[in-house]
């Protein structure tokens, strides 16, 4: 789906396949990786929220061996569950908020 390709640092990136991949990691129940405005002007930086209770900063680590580095997210975050909406989808406002809440204490990393 269109809506699910962004640009990172020029290069297309498939934020479901990233999510897929995120997935495939020990220890992680369920991913979702959302785009959100990069700190450098027209730059999109993606954010990855796991359930797992594994460091996000090992979890970075492991998916470099999955995707290219331009595909990594630059924050991982690791919750109990992944905030759903009442008809079951993923509910991304709150996922947001959960990455604006935790600042950059939880910053697993990024250049």
């Amino acid at each position: 789906r269109a809506d699910g390709i962004v640009k990172v640092g020029g290069k297309r990136v498939d934020l479901d396949a990233v999510a897929e991949a995120l997935k495939r990691l020990d220890g992680v129940g369920d991913a979702v990786v959302i785009p959100r405005p990069g700190r450098k002007g027209r730059e999109t930086d993606i954010l990855g929220v796991v359930e797992s209770a594994a460091d996000p900063a090992v979890l970075r680590q492991q998916l470099t061996r999955l995707v290219e580095a331009y595909a990594l997210p630059r924050r991982i975050l690791a919750v109990k569950r992944i905030p759903v909406t009442s008809a079951g989808k993923y509910d991304r406002g709150a996922i947001e908020k959960l990455f604006d809440r935790q600042g950059l204490e939880s910053d697993a990393g990024g250049d």
